[in-house]
């Protein structure tokens, strides 16, 4: 059912634009803000929409992650938020020369001549997991950010409603306007998600950002229940830490059995037919467990804190080889040319042994993977623009915001769906308004000493007297992936059946040291398996 994939529904409304009575269908998937609560498929503010102008006016007043698509007559408007976390599709129907959008690869198959999507192969081989290409090599998501709209199914216009390039450094100069702002943005976005119940759930690792987000939803006004995985393994458990946040928190806490046979159910209900990608992240099956045990609670709403590191400048390699001191860098990421900035850009990926083994299986090779590699080289007019308008390391911020949808596909989206009832996980990081916040605090207030995310962890001690270790999400991943799965062998599409075999005898003499490889050909196995997919145009790329 719809139901358990989205908060949406159809409803009947009359036409904007004329007199006589059309028929609406509105689609939401996410929890998006308006005003001050979840926004609802019967908004009246649907009646008033219908230029993109009209739509994209709307769409700024939006919070957090989103897909909307509004369906009136012979005219369909979609939206995608800023970094298009909840994906939208379209493609063109061949038998009747019509564009069809959808929100789920489901609802888009049957238009499909079910070819597999090389680019979406190049991705997996190099980068690991979901890229922006869909697995069906016909289909396509829309871009981020934007409004996009059809006409009769023949024709489809988009218009941007956000601009990266006004964000400026003009936020909070010190620690106690910021804390007051922050606290002011994230209590009234999770107090509108939470809902009437305001119950909700918090992933609780040990780690500083989910102590955060609950101490959040806390002073939001929500009942807020702590969910921790507990491994029972030696060596892989965050429950000690947890459980010291969930004290000094002074809320409910559950810990969820998360074992062998759960990792493996978990590895199968999301690779599905009613699943859009494959879906391998090591944390996936913990996830899902969790989720579980919270709808069991009564949650539909479950807190983490992805996207904190991006915004509030968590990662090292931001900041390698400049100054640590805040004068002398403050004064070095001013001075950066845009060659330096384009120097400091990561490599795409590369295209190693494994990923050709992977290729070869669906008659690739290795040649027309690097030369789609070469697409991305950071050299882009947009790319530049951005770095001149607002300098480093604001334009790696921005220009990261434009791929969060990739990430959230990869790791929360997938068990998420599988989950269903409506469920939702949320985090207040991934709302426009902390990202713009974020964005316009002074470097000093971000990085510190060597230290990235210095405000949030400021935050979390001044609040709370947690000062957490930075945690590496620990789960018994290559303890499970250690034996050999025959099963899983003959449940894989045929093509990747010899690989997987292969790794599964590698894995086990390694001791268990190509579980990840290992899970993301089993993965992408069992998603083949249930959407049947035909060789690859070898001209694709």
């Amino acid at each position: 059912m719809t139901t358990t994939r989205k908060a949406d529904a159809s409803r009947q409304s009359p036409s904007p634009s004329s007199g006589t009575s059309q028929s609406t269908e509105v689609v939401i998937q996410g929890f998006p803000v308006f005003g001050d609560k979840r926004l609802q498929v019967d908004d009246p503010i649907f009646n008033r929409l219908a230029s993109m102008q009209q739509f994209a006016d709307f769409a700024r007043q939006l919070r957090g992650p989103f897909a909307i698509v509004v369906r009136r007559a012979e005219i369909v408007t979609a939206i995608t938020d800023f970094g298009a976390c909840f994906p939208i599709y379209w493609i063109k129907n061949v038998a009747s020369s019509r564009i069809e959008v959808g929100t789920s690869v489901g609802e888009l198959a049957q238009y499909s001549t079910r070819i597999l999507c090389t680019k979406a192969l190049y991705w997996r081989a190099s980068r690991g997991g979901v890229g922006p290409d869909p697995y069906y090599s016909d289909m396509n998501l829309l871009a981020s950010g934007m409004v996009h709209q059809t006409s009769g199914g023949r024709q489809m216009s988009s218009l941007a409603y956000i601009d990266w390039k006004s964000v400026k450094i003009d936020g909070p100069a010190t620690y106690a306007e910021a804390r007051e702002r922050f606290v002011e943005i994230a209590a009234s976005y999770l107090a509108a998600v939470a809902g009437p119940s305001k119950r909700i759930a918090c992933f609780l690792s040990g780690g500083a950002d989910s102590a955060i987000v609950a101490h959040l939803a806390a002073l939001a006004g929500c009942e807020v229940i702590g969910f921790t995985a507990d491994y029972a393994v030696p060596g892989y458990s965050e429950l000690a830490g947890a459980r010291q946040a969930a004290k000094a928190l002074s809320i409910k806490h559950h810990a969820v059995k998360v074992g062998y046979a759960v990792n493996r159910r978990g590895m199968r209900r999301m690779n599905t037919r009613s699943m859009d990608v494959p879906a391998s992240h090591l944390q996936l099956t913990s996830l899902l467990a969790l989720a579980d045990a919270a709808i069991e609670q009564g949650c539909d709403g479950f807190l983490t804190g992805d996207n904190s590191g991006p915004i509030f400048l968590e990662f090292d390699s931001i900041f390698h080889g400049l100054p640590t001191a805040a004068e002398d860098l403050d004064r070095a990421v001013r001075g950066m040319t845009l060659a330096e900035y384009k120097k400091r850009q990561a490599k795409f990926g590369r295209c190693d042994d494994a990923a050709v083994e992977l290729l070869r299986c669906f008659g690739l090779d290795r040649t027309g993977c690097e030369a789609w590699q070469g697409q991305f080289d950071y050299g882009t007019p947009e790319t530049d623009a951005l770095f001149e308008a607002v300098g480093y390391p604001l334009a790696l911020q921005a220009e990261g915001q434009k791929w969060t949808g990739v990430v959230h596909q990869n790791c929360w989206l997938p068990a998420q769906l599988a989950a269903g009832h409506n469920s939702q996980i949320l985090s207040p990081f991934l709302d426009i308004e902390m990202i713009r916040f974020a964005m316009s605090l002074p470097l000093h207030l971000k990085y510190r000493d060597g230290v990235g995310k210095w405000f949030l962890r400021e935050f979390l001690k001044q609040e709370t007297g947690l000062v957490p270790a930075k945690l590496a999400s620990p789960n018994p991943s290559r303890l499970w992936w250690l034996p050999p799965r025959a099963d899983d062998v003959a449940r894989i599409d045929p093509r990747l059946r010899q690989l997987l075999l292969k790794w599964q005898v590698r894995n086990l003499m390694h001791r268990g040291r190509e579980y990840t490889q290992l899970a993301s050909i089993t993965a992408l196995g069992n998603w083949l398996a249930a959407h049947p997919l035909d060789q690859p145009n070898n001209g694709e790329h």
